[in-house]
């Protein structure tokens, strides 16, 4: 948690790149969603990039909910698995996490893209959602 805030607070002020972390983040009234990974990384080196659902109050990540995420790497860039599912992941009410592993295999700029799938619920309704990731990592 505390790295997400460091780098939604530090692209706030425009310093993302000198700390070499970069973050997407898509807004939504129930809840927020971030991708946070290295700016750069070795060729052939394992490198981690973080997916995460923050639910906002009262909304909760719904546990009955088959969370899926899948990827779809660019040449040049081997992802640990493909498609992970909530035994992949740290989910709570509180927060879904999908740690991924990833490694470039040429040098250069490279976008790892991929689709979210995850509800959220309240005591009343709850909201299923399907949301496009990606992050870019590059190799020297």
């Amino acid at each position: 948690m505390f790295a997400s805030r460091l780098c939604a607070s530090v692209a706030a002020l425009g310093l993302l790149a000198a700390l070499g972390c970069s973050s997407s983040q898509a807004a939504a009234t129930n809840y927020s969603l971030a991708v946070e990974s290295p700016k750069h990384a070795k060729v052939g080196e394992a490198a981690r990039a973080v997916v995460r659902v923050v639910p906002k109050n009262p909304w909760k990540v719904n546990l009955k909910y088959p969370i899926r995420l899948k990827l779809q790497p660019p040449a040049g860039v081997e992802v640990a698995k493909a498609e992970l599912t909530a035994g992949d992941a740290q989910v709570s009410e509180k927060e879904a996490k999908f740690e991924v592993g990833y490694t470039l295999k040429e040098a250069g700029s490279k976008t790892v893209s991929g689709e979210l799938k995850f509800s959220v619920c309240v005591s009343d309704k709850c909201d299923i959602k399907k949301e496009a990731v990606s992050w870019t990592t590059s190799a020297r």
